[in-house]
């Protein structure tokens, strides 16, 4: 993880490995056959003649950083120079990149155009063979950044480390979708915001909470059409009478965005012993003694009671999951519901309030005469509501985003080549939510994502050898040849909502938005035809018929992968498709080997 766009965290230095050993494996031991990156490549070119050092090289770089910082603190671009130019015997050298490769490929063509100008490129750059080329980005990145990518380290990664990880690297927006294909990224459900605070639980009379005992909270909000639930962490005792949460504790829910008249917020009081849920007087501290050491008849009647008894308590505690909202222990009180309705004049201010406990019956313990009716309480709450206008005004700076309306809906490149229309999200089952449809800067602006957005802004924007409208990308050069696997299952779009999620502490990651799992693709459209949605990730199917358009290669969509048609009339543009060839799996694959040695043999 990076603390700045070229810093390394403190007292360690990370650079890549030079030469082929740098792009060859992971791991070149025993799972050479997991782990390969251009190891297949590689030997493929060995036996076809190919030698490091006399007519081949490798420029692996620090996939961390942004272009500029690569060349500022590295000196990569230059580097690439002189190992093209060492190489070059006349003819000119081919440039093979795969994946973000070609990014850089194409970031140090305009480089050495400016600092070198044409003539160098039409002396030294023979062509550029793109394989699984994300020219105009991909979905999966801005996912990457926005949501968290364990990238099947699921074992060493948790997600707060997979977000905070992919968001240190100044080279995400690098992979970020581009021009018609950033259009029709990112939908968002329209919400507005509920946060609150617990503060403390208070009973009123001498019956309070057991001793050695944690507290936790299920926060129940009812918005009349769906109910949201989320717990608090464990308290800390003051007394038996009162239990307290840290300030820093907070609950976020997503909500309509408009405050419904009827909504209502619920709380469940549940208490769990650390040791035993028992009562103390069932098993003084003597009992474990005579247990085991007084006749066998005498333990094994003990222990037919710890059966019954078990019993009892399982039936006790899976009484009080259902009513208690997922925590587990003892109720302890349930408040009354607490109608949310005059949130609406308070807008973006923390508001305080009591939640009063009803009289309950309860369960009662005869060893310790327990009452036979809960005490009454209250819980002391902070709550704050915005709307989704004034959320997006406070990260916006603007008025509430555009809506896409379903009728206005109909990924890929269509049949033609060219664009379809953007795809109609919706609610799968409640048709009155809408999606607006945001570009990245502004999803990242809601997100808080403030450091990619520095790097957005310093390295790629206001950059003149990047061009990030997707528009102008040309590269200066004479021939490329494109080689992409095609027809399996890619991504190309997500749907977000806010995240209803507890944070125990500041230091957590304050991660908004999160995919929308109720969000679906309307039918009856031509995208639903082509598209897919499960778990709020928008993906294109493989074509059915020689006719249609292939969807992508699995992580790079089409209209990515054949965006280097545009540059056709104007330079020499060859393509392969490889059926069902995935984007890391192309490189293991025979017919791409095939591919790259005829694109290595000059066409004059």
């Amino acid at each position: 993880m990076l603390t700045g766009p070229d810093k390394e965290a403190d007292g360690m230095e990370i650079r890549a490995i030079e030469g082929m050993a740098g792009i060859d494996f992971l791991d070149p031991g025993a799972l050479s056959h997991l782990t390969y990156v251009f190891g297949p490549v590689l030997k493929a070119l060995q036996k076809s003649g190919y030698v490091e050092g006399k007519n081949m090289e490798a420029a692996s770089y620090d996939w961390r950083i942004a272009p500029h910082v690569l060349q500022q603190r590295d000196k990569h671009f230059e580097e690439m120079a002189r190992k093209i130019e060492k190489l070059d015997k006349g003819s000119g050298v081919a440039v093979l990149g795969h994946s973000m490769g070609n990014k850089v490929i194409q970031y140090f063509l305009s480089y050495m155009k400016q600092t070198r100008g044409q003539a160098w490129l039409d002396s030294h750059v023979y062509s550029w063979i793109a394989c699984g080329a994300p020219t105009l980005g991909a979905a999966a990145a801005a996912r990457a950044t926005l949501v968290g990518d364990r990238m099947g380290l699921d074992t060493f990664l948790s997600m707060n480390e997979a977000i905070a990880m992919g968001r240190s690297f100044s080279s995400a927006p690098w992979l970020f979708p581009l021009g018609l294909h950033a259009q029709s990224s990112v939908y968002l459900r329209r919400q507005g915001m509920l946060e609150i605070r617990c503060d403390s639980v208070i009973f009123h009379r001498s019956m309070g909470f057991r001793g050695n005992s944690d507290v936790e909270l299920a926060v129940q909000v009812d918005w009349g059409s769906h109910v949201g639930v989320l717990r608090t962490a464990r308290s800390f005792l003051v007394d038996r009478r009162k239990a307290a949460w840290p300030k820093s504790g907070l609950l976020t829910f997503g909500a309509p965005p408009e405050m419904p008249h009827n909504a209502n917020v619920k709380i469940f009081i549940k208490e769990r012993e650390r040791i035993q849920d028992r009562c103390n007087c069932c098993y003084p501290g003597f009992w474990c003694f005579f247990q085991w050491t007084l006749f066998f008849p005498i333990t094994m009647i003990a222990f037919a009671f710890n059966i019954l008894l078990g019993f009892w308590r399982a039936q006790k505690i899976i009484r009080a999951w259902g009513t208690g909202r997922g925590v587990w222990g003892t109720i302890r009180g349930v408040t009354a519901p607490l109608s949310l309705g005059f949130l609406e004049g308070q807008r973006g201010r923390w508001i305080t309030i009591e939640a009063p406990m009803p009289e309950e019956p309860t369960w009662p313990c005869f060893c310790c005469c327990r009452s036979w009716w809960k005490s009454p309480g209250k819980v002391n709450l902070e709550i704050r509501w915005r709307r989704a206008e004034d959320l997006h005004r406070e990260h916006l700076g603007g008025p509430i985003l555009p809506s896409l309306a379903p009728q206005q809906a109909h990924i890929g490149i269509a049949d033609n080549g060219a664009m379809p229309a953007a795809p109609s999200v919706r609610h799968s089952k409640r048709f009155e939510e809408v999606y607006d449809r945001v570009s990245l800067k502004q999803i990242l602006q809601l997100e808080g994502c403030k450091q990619v957005e520095s790097a957005w802004d310093s390295y790629y924007a206001n950059d003149p050898l990047y061009d990030h409208t997707g528009t102008n990308d040309c590269p200066p050069i004479r021939r490329v040849v494109a080689i992409n696997g095609v027809n399996s299952r890619s991504e190309v779009g997500l749907a977000l909502c806010i995240n209803n999620k507890r944070l125990d502490c500041t230091s957590d990651l304050d991660c908004r938005y999160t995919l929308d799992p109720e969000a679906v693709l309307a039918p009856g459209t031509s995208c639903s035809r082509r598209c897919t949605m499960k778990n709020g990730i928008i993906y294109e199917e493989p074509s059915i018929s020689p006719e249609e358009l292939p969807s992508g290669d699995g992580t790079v969509p089409i209209v990515s992968l054949l965006r280097a048609r545009e540059w056709a009339d104007r330079l020499d543009y060859r393509e392969v498709s490889l059926e069902k060839a995935g984007h890391r799996e192309m490189l293991a694959d025979k017919r791409f080997h095939r591919a790259v040695l005829e694109a290595l043999v000059p066409t004059e």
